[in-house]
């Protein structure tokens, strides 16, 4: 597990300067605590990619803010190292960082990297400019520390290749990024999560919990996708558990569903119809209608939900109509003919789940745009007793419900032989079924195996939201609603 921290500012008593960047020195330190009794391993940004296995944290500090030398005096106290990052434009004016502070840091063991000369978008600058920010500020801060520098930190995140090619160029070895959406690992490209001291609920607290640790640790599986901002390249899309209006409820044609997935380079269609609309005549004609409208750029793989006591049961593409109340009897039918099995929007009420393949853990019409905390929980308990993958659905009815969807991301090399229609859907259903896909829209990734990233203080907050704020009436939900969209 390698975990890349971002500060910014700190302060000992809330006054008229404080912000949300800055966090309590109190705080600052119960992290260095927390970290130190969880045997992590502290480390420099520029020896960061020698240490691939182990739970390992860099502390990094942005802007080189003067507060930062008293949480650099907590660091000497626990014996801890860190990256500081400056402005080389701010060295020794009022507020910011002297000389004299950047040598005894770096003399500590503290690594000091390049902010910039200036901490402009480096997006929005030409070449000249480019290579001068990138350039001026290494010389200055290596004519001041009588070292190299081999790091980097890119104001406000943002970046793109040729950027990444013009740092190489300059010499630095290490590049870190806020933008934990669009990195590369392999590339030596570092996310960092924001530690900032929200006024409802901070990430400063969450931190303090071991298991948000331990789902941050997956950031590296998911910088392969990088939110699909690049690797829609190398991944095929597909969306999972749509009704159209061949259930009782739904108000959308497969051919208005398909024509709007081919526009928004959709894939993949796992549609789940409400068992209570058909029977077998109904279902053969749907089937027929599903294999008719499919072709080599949109599969339309039916499916049917059953609403048995306990639960309902989703499955996958079955070659006969079946209906039974009983979720023993669901899953027997299941088994036998082979076909694919999964557990609707669950919740952290949701008893065991029995032998299904999948249990959608991520559900949009009933968890919105964020994956509720206590979800994750119940899963890793689950997961425990009974082997199976996590999925994120849509539950999908009106064209209203097409705004804001969870996707499916399949891995395209899967895809790279000529196949036909049937073959190709085979191999979508063998993929879900052996969990290798991934689920994720604009904030967050959920995997097969049930880690997330993009878990932020919207995720607790959802959870609050459900188990505490709404039970109370209508009149609590307006303002903390204005509250959430804060974050």
């Amino acid at each position: 597990m390698r975990i890349v921290l971002l500060y910014h500012k700190f302060h000992e008593k809330r006054g008229p300067k404080y912000d949300k960047y800055s966090i309590s020195l109190k705080v600052f330190e119960k992290h260095l605590k927390f970290l130190k009794d969880k045997k992590f391993q502290f480390v420099n940004l520029r020896d960061l990619p020698n240490f691939k296995k182990g739970k390992v944290v860099c502390l990094t500090f942005d802007d080189g803010d003067i507060t930062q030398y008293k949480a650099f005096e907590l660091m000497k106290k626990y014996k801890v190292k860190g990256t500081f990052f400056i402005i080389t434009k701010n060295v020794g004016r009022k507020g910011f960082l002297s000389e004299s502070n950047l040598r005894e840091m770096e003399e500590s063991g503290m690594e000091i990297g390049s902010h910039t000369v200036t901490h402009r978008d480096l997006t929005k600058l030409n070449k000249r400019e480019l290579r001068y920010e990138l350039i001026e500020s290494k010389k200055r801060l290596e004519s001041i520390l009588k070292t190299k520098i081999f790091s980097i930190s890119f104001p406000g995140g943002s970046y793109n290749q040729e950027i990444i090619k013009e740092c190489k160029k300059c010499g630095y070895r290490t590049i870190r990024t806020s933008d934990i959406h669009s990195i590369s690992w392999e590339k030596s490209i570092y996310p960092a999560i924001p530690i900032s001291n929200n006024p409802f609920l901070s990430e400063s607290r969450l931190l303090l919990s071991e298991k948000y640790l331990k789902l941050l640790g997956c950031l590296k599986e998911f910088s392969k996708i990088g939110c699909m901002k690049k690797g829609e390249r190398l991944f095929i899309k597909g969306i999972f558990h749509v009704h159209t209006n061949y259930s009782y409820d739904g108000k959308i044609t497969l051919k208005e569903l398909r024509n709007w997935c081919i526009k928004n380079n959709i894939r993949i269609v796992f549609l789940a119809e409400h068992a209570e609309s058909f029977n077998k005549k109904m279902w053969k004609m749907y089937v027929e209608e599903c294999e008719r409208l499919s072709n080599k750029k949109i599969i339309l793989v039916p499916g049917i939900e059953i609403p048995c006591k306990d639960d309902h049961i989703i499955l996958i593409d079955p070659k006969k109509f079946f209906f039974s109340r009983l979720s023993k009897n669901v899953i027997r039918f299941a088994k036998k003919e082979n076909v694919l099995t999964i557990l609707a929007h669950v919740s952290e009420k949701t008893s065991e789940p029995r032998d299904v393949d999948l249990v959608e853990l991520w559900n949009r019409k009933y968890h919105g745009n964020t994956l509720l905390l206590s979800n994750l929980v119940w899963f890793k308990r689950a997961i425990k007793s009974k082997p199976f993958y996590a999925i994120g659905g849509n539950d999908i009815h009106k064209f209203r419900d097409l705004k804001n969807v969870i996707y499916l991301a399949f891995e395209k090399r899967f895809f790279d032989k000529e196949e036909d229609v049937k073959k190709l859907k085979r191999k979508v259903i063998a993929l879900l079924k052996n969990g290798k896909f991934y689920s994720y829209n604009k904030r967050a990734v959920l995997t097969a195996g049930g880690n997330v990233e993009g878990i932020k203080a919207w995720v607790a907050c959802n959870t609050i939201f459900r188990s505490i704020i709404k039970p109370f009436g209508k009149r609590f939900i307006k303002p903390f609603l204005l509250l959430r969209s804060y974050f």
